[in-house]
């Protein structure tokens, strides 16, 4: 299946719940990676937490959920957030002056003052520090400590953070299980392309907590934009460093997509021996001019510049690797509901791919359980019309996305 889909997994996602609009009140903000809601919701709840500041400035809760919301509306305004980062990070640290001022020996100011860092995570790292001897148990922090160890190449404080990040259950079991099933997704010693917070983070979970495909090589798009990182992740994986060119012409005004194509094109030219692949969720514009090379193999792409079957490989992952019953029944409350439906809106491709070969070869049991995991993956989601459709007509040929 050579036609790429993107499913956005961090950013941009709508919660379609409606939400109250008479006599509002606040009401605890998450990262959108976790729940998401419309960014009118986000600006209301900026303006219902300022007034519980202005009721009592010492509430530390009221400033750290003001801080959120200003900064989940920041993140919503994609261009302003990805092509003006810094002047977003000036902006939110006014809030965190303010903080500064009423609760500076405060978990949430201390946070914050690191949270708030931007590129300059290593000169904040005695904020973050500082937040944990405050709350131990307080597991914001954990993610926090995890990306730094992660661009200092501590393997050993990235496992201890992880595994307690794991215990807290720091993310959601669905989300958990879709990245398992992107694991599944590849070849030993595979080299795996990720987004953002939510096709990253729980990998490194489920690799330093759980032990599950150590062997994997996570290259997260945003972190591989760090020279040092990278280069330190070129290294250790034989791979030679970007040419001295695209730091001049990054120097001279290039973008920050512009640098994602660079890396992107480095790597097809010299992972080696390293089986290279795409999580479903990265940007394909990126890597757009390789989409002939690029195919399907249950949960993520494949860079192969040669033919092969890879219905088999998916019919394989999916019969015989991948976790999949946690798509028929809800079993638990999960706060990240909304989000995690949107993210397993990727398995569509390989599901469709499955039922039209399923039904090909006369295996009508299974075009039935497939049939009942896509009506699933659908309910509630902004496709659900569509696939209802298609599962009447029994046509899924031209179904788009």
């Amino acid at each position: 299946m050579k036609k790429l889909i993107l499913i956005i997994a961090i950013f941009g996602l709508f919660n379609v719940l409606s939400y109250a609009q008479n006599n509002p009140k606040p009401e605890k903000v998450y990262s959108i990676k976790i729940k998401s809601y419309p960014i009118e919701w986000y600006e209301q709840q900026a303006k219902l937490w300022k007034v519980e500041i202005n009721k009592n400035r010492k509430n530390a809760d009221a400033w750290l959920n003001y801080y959120t919301a200003n900064r989940m509306c920041k993140i919503l305004n994609s261009d302003l957030w990805l092509e003006h980062k810094q002047k977003c990070f000036q902006d939110l640290s006014v809030i965190i002056d303010s903080l500064g001022k009423e609760l500076p020996n405060s978990f949430e100011y201390n946070y914050l003052m690191y949270r708030n860092s931007f590129n300059e995570g290593n000169k904040n790292f005695e904020y973050l520090q500082k937040a944990y001897s405050i709350a131990p148990e307080r597991s914001e922090a954990y993610e926090e400590f995890i990306t730094y160890y992660e661009t200092e190449n501590d393997k050993e404080n990235l496992a201890k953070f992880c595994k307690k990040f794991f215990d807290a259950n720091g993310i959601s079991p669905t989300i958990m299980a879709w990245n398992y099933n992107v694991l599944m997704s590849l070849e030993p010693n595979a080299i795996l392309i990720t987004n953002g917070d939510n096709d990253t983070y729980p990998i490194w979970l489920l690799q330093y907590a759980q032990n599950i495909r150590p062997d994997v090589k996570v290259f997260n798009t945003s972190l591989m934009a760090l020279d040092n990182y990278r280069s330190v992740k070129f290294k250790e994986n034989d791979i030679p460093p970007l040419p001295a060119k695209t730091e001049a012409d990054k120097a001279n005004g290039g973008t920050v997509k512009s640098l994602f194509e660079e890396i992107i094109d480095h790597l097809v030219k010299n992972h080696g021996e390293n089986p290279l692949y795409f999580a479903l969720t990265v940007d394909n514009s990126i890597y757009k001019k390789y989409e002939n090379s690029i195919y399907l193999t249950g949960v993520a792409f494949k860079y192969s510049p040669k033919d092969f079957d890879n219905m088999a490989v998916i019919k394989r992952n999916y019969e015989q690797k991948f976790i999949m019953d946690y798509l028929k029944v809800n079993l638990q409350k999960d706060i990240s509901e909304t989000v995690a439906k949107q993210i397993n809106i990727n398995y569509m491709p390989m599901l469709i791919k499955l039922r039209n070969h399923y039904k090909l070869s006369g295996e009508d049991q299974k075009v039935v359980v497939v049939d009942n995991l896509i009506f699933n993956i659908s309910s509630g989601t902004s496709i659900e019309d569509e696939v209802k459709k298609a599962l009447k007509n029994g046509d899924f040929e031209k179904f788009e996305f």
